[in-house]
Formats: structure tokens, C-alpha cells, sequence
């Protein structure tokens, strides 16, 4: 997941570890290249550090917390052969995720609020913390496909997902969510 920035007055940015990503479609190949699909996915990622700065001053407090995402897609792709068994694809998607945000505590202990001392002891307070939402979500990707057989293949790619999703933090807010995956997969036909 990307780290973000909220803004004023305290300039608050939120740093992820890698994450991890599931993904699950079902869909029609029509044979011709082309093909459709439902997708449900989950991703999920550990915030472990929030950096807090204003006026020249910074401070930075550890948390346990995580946000997970369930989208839920409507996809199109298209493939192209390379050379034999060798394809290359591209897909993009539009629907919505279930998105689920907690933090657990801080290494300043506070519920959804932090205290930045260095920083003449002004107060991030987090709304919308620990709380579930739906937000509007769409998702790209493209790699490359190796047909095993005729009913199987493996893909490698990449995954930007997208969602409309906002936190906030004394009333100023982030303008999205977004994360970057780097997949591998195996698709079945029957």
C-alpha cells in the first residue's frame, strides 16, 4: 500500500509495510483474445509508523494498526500472443471495496489521537479510525501468461488498485487509497 500524507495543521504520513493481496475471479473467455470477469479480492497491510511534522519540527510514534480491503470487480482484459505459449495481457476493472481500517495502539498511548510533544504538544486526533466503509474502487493490471495445457496457465503481473477512500485527521483529509501489487497466478479454464 502507498504511504499517504494527511494535512494541517500537523502534516501526518503513514507508513505501510508490504502487504499481502488475494484475488478470486470468475469470468467468460470468449476466445478471440477478450474476456470478462467478477472478481472478490482481499488485501490487507500493516501500518507501522506514523510520522508527525509541523513548523520544522518532527516526530515519529510506532502504531499497531492495518487497513484490509475486500474489492468486489467487474473486469474486462485482453491478450495477445507472444511466441508460442507466451502472452501478454492487459485488464482493467470498476466496482467497489469494503474497506476495513484499524489501529491498535500507539507507542504514545492515546484512543485515535496522538500527541506530538516536540511539537508545542498539538494533537492528531484520527477520524474514521477503526471503523468499516465502502468506497468506490477500480483496478489495472497487466504481465504476462504461460499456457501450461490447454485448461491451465500461470501468470506473473502487476496490480494498481484505487479506491475513493478518505481518512482523515483534524479535519483534514487524504484524498485516496491506493496500492501497487506484484502477483502471480493461476488461471484454469473448464
Amino acid at each position: 500500500m502507498h504511504d499517504f500524507t494527511v494535512g494541517n495543521p500537523l502534516g501526518v504520513n503513514f507508513k505501510f509495510k508490504s502487504g499481502t493481496s488475494l484475488e478470486v475471479p470468475l469470468g467468460y473467455d470468449f476466445g478471440n483474445g477478450f474476456s470478462v470477469s467478477l472478481s472478490a479480492g482481499w488485501d490487507h497491510a500493516a501500518d507501522h509508523l506514523l510520522t508527525g511534522e509541523s513548523g520544522g519540527e518532527r516526530q515519529t510514534a510506532s502504531t499497531q494498526g492495518s487497513f484490509t480491503f475486500v474489492p468486489l470487480l467487474a473486469n474486462a482484459a485482453y491478450s495477445v500472443k507472444i511466441v508460442g505459449k507466451l502472452s501478454w495481457y492487459v485488464e482493467g476493472g470498476i466496482g467497489a471495496a469494503h474497506e476495513t481500517a484499524s489501529f491498535k495502539s500507539f507507542d504514545i498511548p492515546a484512543y485515535k489521537s496522538i500527541t506530538f510533544g516536540k511539537l508545542g504538544a498539538q494533537t492528531a486526533v484520527f477520524d474514521g479510525i477503526s471503523n468499516t466503509d465502502w468506497a468506490f474502487a477500480f483496478q489495472a493490471s497487466t504481465g504476462l501468461s504461460y499456457e501450461l495445457c490447454r485448461y491451465a496457465s500461470v501468470n506473473l503481473g502487476y496490480r494498481y488498485l484505487f479506491l475513493n477512500e478518505q481518512v482523515s485527521v483534524n479535519g483534514s483529509s487524504s484524498s485516496s487509497l491506493r496500492g501497487q501489487t506484484a502477483e502471480i497466478g493461476v488461471r484454469w479454464r473448464f
